[in-house]
């Protein structure tokens, strides 16, 4: 799953990411674990979490202005329901 925006220079992201229960109804950390990775466009990496938490707050600040991309994924096999709340909030699901 990827997120774009164009951000300004020095601008501060702050996100949360929450993933809900399996299919089956259980509510557990991931086996597998999942990741997030921002890069700027440059395809530089500005930010990075690796882990098996059902939740993780984030924040980077912007070093240039220009298309910054959020990427998730998950290495989970078990369906579950993620979330993500941002700000700001222009971000376009890609």
């Amino acid at each position: 799953m990827e997120f774009s925006s164009n951000l300004a220079s020095g601008e501060q992201v702050n996100g949360k990411i929450e993933w809900g229960k399996w299919s089956t109804g259980e509510s557990t950390n991931f086996v597998y674990g999942w990741d997030i990775i921002v890069s700027d466009d440059q395809n530089k990496e500005v930010y990075k979490y690796s882990g098996t938490a059902t939740q993780h707050n984030f924040s980077f600040t912007t070093t240039h202005s220009g298309l910054y991309t959020i990427k998730i994924v998950k290495r989970d096999s078990f369906a579950r329901h993620g979330s993500m709340a941002i700000e700001p909030t222009d971000w376009v699901q890609d």
